[in-house]
């Protein structure tokens, strides 16, 4: 009786990698395998610090990490990242999962809303609203707009990761920069609270202004 060897892999919807996290692969694909190489679309290097010295401060959307005995591949693409061991030996499957946790911790969170799992099941939600009464009578009529604004956002920012900007490598050290929502996060709270109170004003003006005269007029 002869044991078959089973493959194992994992997909991940979105990361953003830095170099610190792909000298952490490096490390563990080293201790645990040989032949280690990174390849572009151009070029194959031999270290993370090759590639970093090739492509200084730059962002890269595919690329392949690869090594051998156990064989373990990493694809990096602009639609889908991959990882994929040809063994299920203890210590194939030791070093998967220490890249699995690296690759986690890098993925976009929460990770089900950028899946299409999430695209399926708000499909069947939004299809059941208009089947539920309570949920599309003039007083829920205001939440489910703003519901809805959120929603097509949301869309378009999981299909446009999904489709170009599923891997973001981005070849410099996690503290050297501060991104767009870090450096503009109050600013972005206030623009976001002041948009959905407009939203909320707007609707409701709209939708129930003989209402509100008539408050008024009562009062004054």
């Amino acid at each position: 009786m002869e044991r078959l060897s089973r493959t194992l892999s994992r997909d991940y919807p979105a990361i953003r990698i830095f170099l610190d996290d792909l000298e952490s692969i490096e490390t563990i694909l080293r201790e645990n395998g040989e032949r280690f190489s990174i390849e572009t679309e151009e070029y194959k290097f031999d270290s993370v610090k090759e590639l970093a010295e090739k492509y200084t401060g730059r962002n890269l959307l595919e690329m392949k990490i690869s090594s051998s005995n156990p064989h373990i591949f990493l694809y990096f693409h602009k639609t889908s990242v991959r990882l994929y061991c040809c063994s299920d030996e203890t210590k194939a499957v030791g070093t998967f999962h220490r890249l699995d946790v690296v690759l986690n911790s890098v993925s976009f969170k929460p990770r089900f809303l950028y899946t299409f799992y999430f695209v399926w099941l708000m499909i069947g939600v939004t299809s059941l609203i208009n089947y539920i009464p309570i949920l599309t009578d003039s007083v829920s009529k205001p939440i489910w707009i703003i519901f809805w604004v959120v929603y097509i956002i949301w869309m378009c920012r999981l299909f446009y990761i999904r489709s170009f900007r599923s891997s973001d490598i981005r070849l410099v050290y996690r503290n050297t920069i501060q991104n767009f929502f870090t450096k503009n996060k109050d600013q972005l709270t206030v623009n976001f609270i002041i948009a959905i109170v407009s939203i909320v004003g707007t609707t409701l003006v709209t939708n129930y202004s003989s209402e509100i005269h008539i408050l008024f007029s009562s009062l004054f």
